[in-house]
C-alpha cells in the first residue's frame, strides 16, 4: 500500500496516430460518427481500460466540428475516477487540459471540440498524411476496495528448494558475510550469472563469487526472490531502489519488472520526487519516464508536489525545459 497516501494514483499516456484518409472518411459521415484509439490498461486497476475518441458533431454555430474525448471501459460497479489529463497535437501547437470526474454509471466520456472540421483541414493538425494525438494524465481513485500490490505465489518446488541446505554456490559480500544459493536457481533467474557459470571462469571452479558494490541485505533479498518468497510486503523505498539497481546490473528481468511495478503502485504527489531520484539511482528507464510524465501533468494542472527541492538536479533541469517547451 502507498504508505504516504490513502488515494491511488495511476499515470496514463497514449500516442494515437490517425491517417489523413481516416479523417477524410470521418468528415463525410453523419453526426456522432467516430473513430477510437486502441484501449490501454489502467495500471493497478483490474478490468479498467482507457481510450480516446474523435467524434464529428455539430457545434454551437451549427457547423460540424471534431470533438476529442477520453473514455473508459470498465465494470459498472467500479470506482469513481478523478482525471486530470491533457491532449496535445504538436504539429499545430495545440493543447488542452481537463479536470473531470468519471462516474461508473453516469459518465461515458469527457472532452471538448478541437475546432470545426473545415478549420481542422486548413490548419496544421495533419502533417505528412497523419494526425498524431498525444494524451497524458493522472487518474485518482479514492474508493477502491484494496490498494494494488505485488503478490508472490510460492510453488511447492520453490519452497522445497528454499528449505534445503544443499545449496552449492556461495555469494561473498565484502566485510558482511555470505549467502548460499543453488547454481541452477541463480542461473535460471539471472542472465548475468547464467553466462558466468557457463563460461568456465574461476567462479565455476570455486563455486563462489564476490560482490563488493551491494550490501548483504540487498543480496539476501534478491536470493529470496529467486525462490519465490514474498519480498514486497514490507519493502521500503530505499531497499527497493538498491534491489532495482542490483537487478539491472545482474540482468534479473522478472525482479526488475516486479520492482518497477511495485514502485509505480506507490506513485503520488507525495512520493514522485523520491521515486524520480530512485529511478536515476537505480538506472530504471521505465520508472524514470513515468515519474517524468507524472510531474509534467502535476505542473500543467497545478497539483502540489512534496519535496520538489530535493529532486535530482539534472532531472529537474530537464523537467523545467520540457514544462516550458510542451511542443518540443
Amino acid at each position: 500500500m502507498n504508505e504516504l497516501s490513502n488515494k491511488f494514483y495511476s499515470f496514463i499516456e497514449q500516442t494515437w496516430t490517425i491517417t489523413e484518409e481516416q479523417l477524410n472518411e470521418l468528415k463525410d459521415k453523419p453526426q456522432l460518427s467516430c473513430i477510437v484509439s486502441e484501449e490501454k490498461d489502467v495500471v493497478g486497476i483490474p478490468e479498467t481500460k482507457f481510450y480516446s475518441k474523435l467524434q464529428i458533431y455539430g457545434d454551437s454555430d451549427g457547423k460540424n466540428g471534431f470533438f476529442l474525448y477520453l473514455r473508459f471501459s470498465r465494470p459498472e460497479n467500479s470506482s469513481t475516477i478523478r482525471a486530470k489529463y491533457s491532449f496535445f497535437i504538436k504539429s499545430e501547437n495545440y493543447s488542452i487540459q481537463f479536470d473531470n470526474i468519471f462516474y461508473p454509471e453516469k459518465t461515458t466520456g469527457w472532452g471538448d471540440e478541437i475546432c470545426t472540421v473545415e478549420k481542422f483541414f486548413e490548419r496544421n493538425f495533419i502533417s505528412n498524411g497523419k494526425c498524431i494525438i498525444e494524451m497524458k494524465g493522472i487518474l485518482i481513485f479514492e474508493e477502491i476496495n484494496e490498494m494494488p500490490k505485488i503478490v508472490m505465489e510460492s510453488a511447492v518446488l520453490s519452497r522445497a528448494l528454499w528449505e534445503k541446505d544443499e545449496k552449492d554456490f556461495k555469494i561473498e559480500i565484502e566485510n558482511e558475510g555470505n549467502v548460499m544459493v543453488h547454481k541452477n536457481v541463480i542461473s535460471a533467474r539471472s542472465a548475468y550469472f547464467e553466462g558466468m557459470l557457463k563460461s568456465g571462469m574461476k567462479e565455476t571452479i570455486t563455486n563462489s563469487v564476490k560482490i563488493i558494490d551491494f550490501n548483504l541485505k540487498t543480496v539476501k533479498t534478491a536470493i529470496e526472490f529467486f525462490y519465490d518468497r514474498n519480498i514486497f510486503e514490507f519493502l521500503n523505498f530505499d531497499d527497493a531502489f538498491d534491489l532495482l539497481r542490483f537487478s539491472d546490473k545482474y540482468q534479473i528481468i522478472d525482479l526488475q519488472d516486479k520492482l518497477e511495478l511495485h514502485l509505480i503502485y506507490q506513485l503520488s504527489p507525495l512520493t514522485v520526487c523520491k521515486l524520480s531520484n530512485g529511478s536515476v539511482y537505480s538506472n530504471s528507464i521505465k520508472l524514470r519516464e513515468i515519474c517524468f510524465g507524472f510531474l509534467m501533468i502535476c505542473s500543467k494542472h497545478s497539483i502540489p508536489v512534496e519535496n520538489l527541492q530535493n529532486l535530482d538536479k539534472d532531472f529537474a533541469a530537464e523537467l523545467f525545459l520540457k514544462t516550458f517547451s510542451p511542443f518540443d
